[in-house]
């Protein structure tokens, strides 16, 4: 019953990409981080007492659940000892990432690996996924007809005609339908060609005309297998290029190019017809997009794109050039353990300059192994590479296997990988992201006793571990502790949506009462609406103290306090003391004596932030 309950909670934790909390302010992100929280909580209070009464399914003997693991540390080491702790752990609204939620992903990553025994729950968990992903897909061809969906009602697009869908983001979708799209092949090849040999049809004893019928029959079976995959392939492909992501396309070709590097090593002639297909596929893209007398083929938001590319290019990199560059020096000024996780803003702050001055404010470094470098130091960048270093590693070995299942998994699991590592370096990794990763792991897991020899607890420590773990007071003991967590966690995301919640009435009816709500709903978060409060009360200081002055004067006081509060919780936060530098001098307007204040907080913003003007909001 246990099992059987983590699996489907596993299940549904894989219908994350498709949350939408339209109640909350920023619906693509906080639906989703509270609704994969929540369900990982759940599914791991379940586990623990399985796992403690139950050897077998216990997590398997893993390097890179290892490695996992230690890079979960030297997050917590660097949160601990970073510019902000408490955004380390927390991140923000916007974001909704940190070392809590790291946390819940390894724990989700321990338990898909501790639960898939055989091939059957690996192939079970990807189909879920590609299934997920398929409606994805859809859900984006429906968005470019403005189609209204039940339940979801009618998505809004922000960069229409390119589609982001229920991730947001148009760049986030591309990334997540590139590996989907590499999945639903893999299922395609492992149902057209089972493990069991082939045979040919049976031509003894059998009425003429009989072994063509029965070859008619193989053929058909393998396609009837195949077609489900097929056709998701398909429509994440289309999905994919609705997105106009140029760094899927970028990572696309990084996985197949491991996947044609593993065919190439393969002897069996079937690997050949792989080969040949993706060429074939390649040819047939590139004629849909390429110039006729009569026009385009095939047009879509990537054609457009890449009939500008160059331009295109430009506008994209510009950005993000400059944002890896105030990463890059940034690491320079603390390499051992860098600014703690989701810090960024700070190094970006300090080192923006030229066009990273006067662009959009980035959070986030668009770059994984900068994000790393510059928030986790040294340390952190070494594992981030060792980790994905050995899960490159153990397909790419997997994929001689003599089993030819096992071979399939291998190269188009690597293939998947392979893409996911390529195009973060242009992106961040989000919640829909996280899901198709930890099941990646896990595939990776089950791959490693193939490898060669696994890691091994000491003798001692062993015998020891497991006699504590046949003590019934320490079995109920953490299954109680498992669902004290999974409750705890449960009430943190009722308060972090209530205050999502807050944010979005207050941003919809302009409205100051819902921000002070939303500050008091989960403090560690309690920043963002802050900042929106001094943003809104400077905007309308002029006409609230004219016409309401006792109203301002509360309000007043009331930012006076939460300033303090936001500055203890991020000292180093440039935002805020523009924010403040603002707010001041809208006052300093009716009260001289605020002059002052606007003026040191206008010195720590440009002591902070020395590039950027801190009278521009944002």
């Amino acid at each position: 019953m246990l099992v059987g309950s983590i699996r489907v909670g596993i299940a549904l934790v894989l219908l994350t990409p498709l949350i939408l909390s339209r109640e909350t302010a920023y619906p693509f992100i906080v639906g989703k981080a509270i609704w994969s929280r929540s369900l990982i909580g759940v599914v791991f209070a379940l586990w623990v007492p399985l796992a403690l009464w139950r050897p077998a399914w216990r997590p398997p003997r893993s390097r890179l659940l290892w490695l996992l693991g230690a890079s979960l540390a030297v997050a917590l080491l660097a949160a601990v000892f970073g510019v902000s702790p408490t955004r380390s752990l927390w991140s923000t609204y916007e974001r909704m990432q940190g070392v809590i939620d790291l946390t819940h992903w390894f724990a989700f990553t321990v338990v898909v690996a501790s639960v898939t025994h055989g091939r059957r729950e690996i192939r079970s968990f990807l189909s879920v996924q590609v299934v997920v992903g398929s409606v994805v897909a859809a859900i984006a061809v429906g968005n470019l007809y403005a189609v209204e969906w039940p339940l979801l009602g009618s998505i809004p697009e922000q960069h229409y005609p390119r589609i982001a869908a229920t991730l947001g983001n148009a760049d986030f979708l591309g990334a997540y339908l590139m590996v989907n799209l590499l999945l639903a092949l893999g299922l395609a090849w492992q149902s057209f060609f089972p493990n069991a040999p082939p045979r040919d049809p049976p031509d003894a004893v059998t009425p003429p005309g009989a072994p063509e019928e029965s070859a008619r029959r193989w053929w058909s079976r393998r396609l009837a297998g195949a077609a489900p995959w097929i056709f998701a392939a398909m429509s994440s492909l289309f999905g994919m290029t609705l997105s106009g992501s140029l760094s899927t396309i970028v990572g696309l070709a990084g996985g197949v190019a491991f996947g044609l590097a593993g065919v190439l090593r393969q002897r069996s002639g079937r690997w050949r017809i792989l080969l040949a297909t993706a060429g074939a596929a390649g040819l047939f893209a590139l004629l849909l997009t390429a110039p006729t007398p009569w026009g385009k083929a095939f047009s879509n938001p990537l054609t457009s794109r890449l009939d500008r590319l160059y331009e295109n290019v430009l506008v994209s990199m510009g950005p993000r050039s400059a944002s890896w560059d105030a990463g890059i020096r940034g690491f320079g000024d603390r390499p051992l353990l860098g600014f703690g996780p989701e810090n960024y803003l700070i190094p970006f702050g300090r080192h923006a300059s030229g066009l990273g001055a006067a662009m959009q404010v980035h959070d986030q470094a668009h770059n994984t192994l900068v994000e790393e470098a510059v928030t986790k130091g040294a340390p952190g960048l070494l594992l981030y590479l060792g980790i994905w270093g050995y899960a490159l590693l153990i397909p790419w070995r997997a994929a001689l296997s003599p089993d030819r299942q096992v071979r399939a998994l291998a190269l188009f699991a690597g293939a998947a990988l392979t893409s996911f590592f390529v195009a973060s370096q242009a992106l961040f990794v989000t919640a829909s992201h996280s899901v198709q990763f930890a099941v990646l792991s896990a595939v990776v897991v089950h791959l490693e006793p193939a490898s060669g020899a696994l890691p091994r607890l000491p003798q001692r420590l062993a015998a020891a571990l497991s006699a504590l773990f046949r003590r019934g007071w320490v079995r109920v003991a953490a299954a109680v502790g498992g669902i004290g967590l999974a409750g705890a966690g449960l009430g943190v995301n009722y308060a972090i949506h209530s205050g999502a919640s807050a944010i979005h009435r207050g941003l919809a009816t302009s409205q100051l009462v819902p921000f002070e709500t939303a500050t008091r709903r989960f403090d560690p978060l309690a920043n963002l609406p802050r900042r929106l409060l001094f943003e809104n009360l400077q905007r309308n200081w002029s006409e609230l103290h004219r016409s309401r002055s006792s109203e301002a004067q509360r309000l007043l006081a009331w930012s006076e306090t939460e300033a303090r509060a936001a500055l203890a919780a991020e000292p180093r936060n440039w935002q805020i003391h523009a924010s403040l530098a603002r707010l001041y001098g809208a006052v300093a307007s009716t009260d001289a004596r605020y002059a002052e204040r606007a003026l040191h907080h206008l010195e720590a913003a440009l002591e902070l932030a020395p590039n950027r003007d801190p009278w521009a909001p944002g």
